[in-house]
């Protein structure tokens, strides 16, 4: 497997390094080995080994096991219940929503058919009053109009000529 630095091994163990030295690799728990560079490292299968194949979480916490994994995924399955049931609720509240807009669509419609019917009935009456089908009668006597005076200009109305 991998070798790792001591840091690293502290940080994938969720442990100090100091902790690691003391606990682990003075008492001889863990072996070090030198790399190329003749830095200490750890093989990685050495740090399974010691942790028991479970390596800690960060800050110590170690891996769950599977009972607390069962739980975690029923706790999950019912608050995925929860959320689901809440999407169902806002579903069946927007199909209303929409059934309710639809009638009232529908209805609008008809209103706007009706008064079309009504503009196109008053606009038919309209046209006849405009063009009746008899003529209107015609003056029987044209008027003559009364005889105008030539007009007069400005001196004319000025000195009085007529």
């Amino acid at each position: 497997m991998a070798n790792v630095t001591i840091t690293e091994a502290a940080r994938l163990a969720g442990i100090s390094r100091q902790y690691l030295y003391t606990k682990y690799i003075k008492p001889g728990v863990l072996t070090v080995k030198k790399d190329e560079n003749e830095k200490p490292c750890i093989d990685t299968a050495e740090l399974m080994r010691v942790f028991n194949g479970r390596l800690p979480g960060p800050k110590g916490q170690s891996t769950p096991d599977p009972s607390s994994d069962i739980h975690a995924l029923q706790n999950m399955t019912r608050e995925n219940d929860i959320k689901n049931a809440a999407l169902q609720a806002e579903v069946e509240a927007l199909r209303e929503a929409i059934k309710a807009a639809d009638k009232r669509e529908t209805w609008l419609q008809g209103k706007v058919d009706e008064l079309t019917g009504q503009l196109a009935t008053a606009h038919r009456l309209l046209e006849h009053k405009a063009h009746p089908s008899e003529p209107p009668p015609a003056d029987p006597v044209p008027v003559p109009d009364p005889p105008q005076e030539p007009k007069r200009g400005f001196f004319g109305r000025l000195f009085g000529r007529k």
